[in-house]
């Protein structure tokens, strides 16, 4: 079977958001495969329901730090959303196919996990064998279809815990968590990541937050630090630093910005004023962001690209624009505290 009007809605809800920049695809294909399931949250108010808005990290030869808490964030905002599901963890191959094929026969897209994930919306048998339809928004953008080999293949990419899950939202759950519930919930994780300036992952410590701000900016100032150093392996790895690891970070400050804003209608007075303060605060901080992406950021030319990077002049002026995104973002953490204490929460509390 093949679910041909998976990607109906999509476009209506996204161009409500004029000039919006908002990018995570393991968040980006939660959302649409709930989107399908009957979800009706709005694309930023979800984003920002996963928390990744409280978290920044970088460390220049480890790109792939922005995707660290991937399964922790698709999680929480499918929670915060009332999205139920199934997850399945196959172990080989074709457990992971016969689970696709009934789920799609049920009438469910399938989240698959992948270096990036992928929806599945079709299942089929064909004189060459098992065909599976997919879609990514960077690698299959009007979707494509992958046989047995192509399979095979992405089953033996890796073999770390999850590699291959597979999430299929299958409804809604109205009323399950509070929207005064999970905002509190938010508010609290952003709050106490506040005073983390460093992940510490295995025997390695990660900038994380507004340290991470500083850090970022520091190494773009500091005309010993070569972004264009190549890999062991060839690759201009820590060029992802001004394209995907740390556009998927930014970009959430939309969510924080436009959720804040939404949701602060539900508080007494004085607590929606602090809300709205903070919306405003990641407002800003967005906006200092766009205007780095307008300084260093990415350009459909690569020779611009690295000139760009190489440009110390520029670097420089980046690294400016950064520390006042900081600034800005540590303003918005300032109201959320304001947030709790006027509820009379402790920033000591647990989150749930």
């Amino acid at each position: 079977m093949v679910l041909s009007n998976y990607n109906s809605g999509w476009r209506e809800e996204l161009e409500r958001y004029i000039g919006m920049k908002l990018e995570y695809v393991p968040l980006d294909i939660a959302w649409k495969c709930a989107r399908y399931g009957g979800l009706r949250e709005h694309y930023p108010n979800f984003f920002a329901k996963s928390g990744f808005f409280a978290f920044f990290l970088y460390d220049i030869d480890k790109f792939w730090v922005h995707d660290l808490f991937r399964l922790f964030l698709v999680d929480n905002a499918l929670n915060a959303s009332n999205v139920q599901r199934i997850t399945f963890d196959p172990k080989n191959a074709d457990e992971g196919i016969a689970f696709l094929e009934d789920m799609v026969n049920r009438g469910n897209l399938v989240w698959v996990s992948w270096m990036e994930p992928l929806l599945v919306f079709g299942v089929e048998d064909s004189d060459r064998g098992v065909l599976v339809h997919w879609y990514n928004p960077v690698f299959a953008p009007e979707g494509t279809t992958w046989g047995r080999d192509e399979l095979e293949r992405w089953w033996n990419w890796a073999d770390f815990d999850g590699a291959h899950l597979m999430i299929a939202p299958t409804g809604i759950s109205p009323g399950t968590n509070s929207e005064e519930f999970i905002i509190v919930e938010l508010v609290k994780l952003a709050v106490q990541n506040k005073k983390i300036e460093y992940y510490e992952f295995g025997d390695t410590k990660i900038p994380f937050g507004i340290n991470a701000y500083s850090a970022y900016a520091s190494d773009l100032r500091n005309p010993d630090v070569d972004f264009l150093q190549k890999s062991d392996d060839g690759k201009l790895e820590r060029t992802s630093w001004f394209d995907f690891a740390i556009y998927s970070q930014w970009t959430q400050t939309f969510a924080a910005h436009s959720y804040f804003s939404r949701i602060s209608s539900i508080f007494p007075e004085d607590e929606r004023e602090a809300l709205k303060r903070a919306s405003e605060h990641y407002g800003r901080c967005y906006a200092h962001w766009i205007e780095w992406e307008k300084i260093i950021g990415r350009h459909p030319d690569r020779e611009t690209f690295y000139a760009r990077i190489k440009d110390m002049k520029k670097r420089s002026s980046a690294a400016d624009v950064v520390i006042k995104a900081r600034d800005e973002l540590e303003k918005a953490l300032g109201a959320l505290e304001e947030f709790l204490a006027k509820k009379n929460i402790s920033t000591d509390e647990k989150v749930s």
